[in-house]
């Protein structure tokens, strides 16, 4: 195997440590009350809207709940998703210890709600929080 082809692998975070460590932005998607009873009300939403096309026509929240809806169903049919994007927070040049979405919300939320033991993601930050998002650390870096 060459070195590329071992850096595009994507790194099988557990869902339990990230959701715990990522600063969820609740006001934009509120998750901290979400059941799986009140997530099934929604209609799955299997159309991906692009973030071009949401700005110029914002879907409503149950837009959001049906695409979590989606994911969740495939996770339950036992589906592999696509990883989602991780980084670090940053500021001042200082990268904190702290995950970041770039891209998969919905998926980390479908895969929360699932109790789904881990999520791919593509991972760019700091080694030693990866280390613990894999498992391979048993205590969190500060």
């Amino acid at each position: 195997m060459t070195q590329a082809s071992k850096q595009s692998r994507p790194d099988k975070l557990i869902v339990a440590r990230l959701w715990t460590l990522y600063e969820w932005p609740e006001w934009n998607l509120p998750m901290q009350k979400m059941t799986i009873q009140k997530l099934l009300r929604y209609r799955s939403q299997p159309q991906y809207v692009s973030d071009v096309e949401r700005t110029r026509k914002q879907p409503e929240l149950r837009w959001d709940y049906g695409r979590i809806r989606f994911f969740y169903e495939r996770l339950l049919a036992n589906e592999t998703l696509e990883p989602i994007d991780v980084d670090n927070c940053c500021d001042y040049g200082h990268i904190y210890a702290e995950p970041i979405l770039l891209d998969g919300h919905h998926r980390l939320a479908a895969s929360h709600l699932a109790s789904a033991p881990i999520i791919l993601a593509n991972y760019g930050g700091r080694v030693d929080l990866l280390r613990y998002l894999i498992g391979a650390r048993k205590t969190c870096p500060t």
